[in-house]
């Protein structure tokens, strides 16, 4: 009896263990771009560092691109890194991303991406 609650109790902390304990949120997203002094079609461009601050990684995620306009074609240009689909623009086809993600555009001005969904990875 004895070994059969001491093993119940090992597969019990064993599965605690194991869970996700990561609480990401849009917050853990940060989005920082600059000029990066090329021009593309008279347009300057911006470098984008999209960074996870999570310890988990993140999939799913979702930035608002509504009026987003760029002479840049972000779906052949870098279409693993962020795609464009109606007013939504999907950071690495939706696959997990730990770190750091890094993409282009040309535009008149800086582009205000703001984080509306991510997932948490465990």
């Amino acid at each position: 009896m004895a070994a059969t609650v001491k093993m119940i109790s090992i597969l019990l902390f064993l599965s605690l263990v194991s869970q996700c304990h990561c609480q990401c949120s849009l917050n853990n997203l940060q989005i920082e771009q600059h000029k990066d002094g090329i021009w593309r079609h008279g347009k300057p461009e911006f470098t984008v560092t999209i960074t996870n601050n999570c310890r988990c990684s993140l999939k799913n995620v979702i930035l608002n691109c509504k009026d987003l306009e760029t002479t840049a074609d972000l779906g052949t240009t870098i279409p693993a890194i962020l795609s464009v689909k109606g007013d939504q623009c999907i950071v690495n086809s939706g696959r997990p991303f730990k770190n750091a993600l890094t993409f282009t555009y040309a535009s008149d001005s800086p582009f205000p991406f703001i984080p509306v969904h991510s997932e948490t990875v465990c």
